[in-house]
């Protein structure tokens, strides 16, 4: 283990403390509303920019290839349930994902983007290879009008409840670390320019990142 890598587990192990410390909050404060929108609505959201998928927290070792994508359009079209979504809806002007980003991506792509076609159904495989567009109206208004359980974290929620609910439910691929998480949950500006400094050479050279503590 380098040099490096040992400061960044320290730092890390320091930041797991501090939060456990400061991570004392009321429960009863936990506001969370279960909601039964149909796509199009989620769908209206994100292409108004009102839906937040915040693509810079994906990981690569969880994105879906085509097959994948293709197999979740199918299991709407034959009607089989989508497990729930949680969003962050504190922010009433922009919501962000907290669990469900592959699909609600996958979703954005074929429908709005129409970036990919049909590949590797099981059973509709007439509509193998077709895009949205190709589809006929009634598979095209069944994506639409399928409802989904949506859990939102509503406003008034501490920030720290929401940020250890976001820490349990994001056990798919590669976790998070912290500092991701907290830019996860803070998207602003000034992230996004700390994230453009990180990945420029002549910056990282004079303040010697390690590549670990990069990503974060």
């Amino acid at each position: 283990m380098t040099e490096a890598d040992m400061l960044d587990t320290e730092l890390l192990d320091e930041e797991e403390l501090e939060e456990k410390r400061t991570f004392n909050y009321d429960p009863e404060k936990i506001n969370i509303v279960t909601k039964e929108p149909t796509i199009d609505i989620l769908l209206r959201r994100i292409d108004e920019k009102t839906l937040n998928l915040a693509f810079d927290f994906s990981r690569k070792a969880g994105i879906w290839n085509i097959e994948a994508k293709s197999r979740l359009i199918e299991s709407i079209l034959i009607r089989i349930p989508l497990p729930a979504f949680y969003i962050d809806a504190t922010n009433e002007e922009e919501w962000l994902v907290v669990d469900g980003l592959q699909r609600l991506s996958t979703l954005k792509q074929f429908v709005i983007d129409k970036s990919f076609n049909l590949t590797g159904l099981e059973y509709l495989i007439e509509l193998e290879g077709k895009t949205y567009d190709q589809l006929e109206r009634r598979y095209q208004r069944r994506i639409e009008e399928t409802q989904v359980i949506v859990y939102l974290i509503a406003k008034g929620t501490p920030i720290e409840v929401k940020y250890n609910i976001f820490k349990r439910i994001n056990t798919g691929g590669i976790p998070l670390s912290n500092q991701e998480l907290r830019h996860a949950l803070n998207p602003g500006q000034a992230t996004k320019f700390l994230e453009k400094l990180a990945n420029i050479k002549e910056f990282t050279r004079l303040v010697k990142l390690g590549e670990s503590r990069k990503k974060r």
